[in-house]
């Protein structure tokens, strides 16, 4: 199984995150569809039809869509240090929204906190290459969830971060041994 650890410096924050969790982990379920919106038709004002219209045009634009769902799951503070990642680039931030939805193709297993400034969060997959831990990790460094360890698939890796975006990573040689030999125990 692999996992990231990481250091909750703003439960806020955390409290933010664990709700992108939740979505992350529905939309990834094979039955998870988004229902259109439903109206009654026979008692819509004039002005109100125009509205429901315009909700139903959104529902069936996926890039509008996508965008709603960016804005509801990431919060104002979160998606300012994303928008500094992506260099302001609303079709790299678009990009970026479909790689945490679709493209890190992981299926989420657990979030966990062990105290309360102490997590995990454990995934698998079923392919290699997955989408890569990176962007991810960025995500996690905006919601103030400092990652700091991490089994990606080949080794424990011990992350230093340099700045909010650059972290180095070393290779734990011991603690993967130990990390792969839980399993075969």
């Amino acid at each position: 199984m692999l996992y990231i650890q990481f250091e909750i410096k703003n439960n806020n924050k955390y409290a933010a995150f664990q709700k992108l969790y939740a979505h992350l982990v529905a939309i990834r379920q094979p039955d998870f569809e988004e229902s259109p919106p439903e109206f009654d038709w026979d008692y819509l004002s004039d002005a109100e039809t125009v509205t429901a219209l315009e909700a139903i045009d959104t529902f069936y634009d996926e890039d509008l869509r996508a965008m709603q769902r960016y804005q509801e799951w990431i919060p104002d503070e979160v998606a300012a240090i994303l928008w500094q990642y992506v260099g302001e680039d609303e079709e790299s931030l678009g990009d970026f929204w479909n790689y945490l939805e679709y493209g890190f193709e992981v299926d989420f297993d657990a979030l966990e906190t062990s105290n309360a400034n102490r997590g995990i969060i454990c995934f698998s997959t079923g392919n290699y290459p997955f989408g890569g831990l990176d962007r991810f990790l960025i995500t996690l460094g905006a919601f103030e969830l400092l990652p700091n360890e991490a089994f990606n698939g080949f080794s424990v890796i011990a992350i230093n971060w340099q700045d909010p975006f650059d972290f180095e990573v070393t290779e734990l040689p011991d603690k993967t041994a130990r990390y792969k030999n839980s399993f075969s125990a």
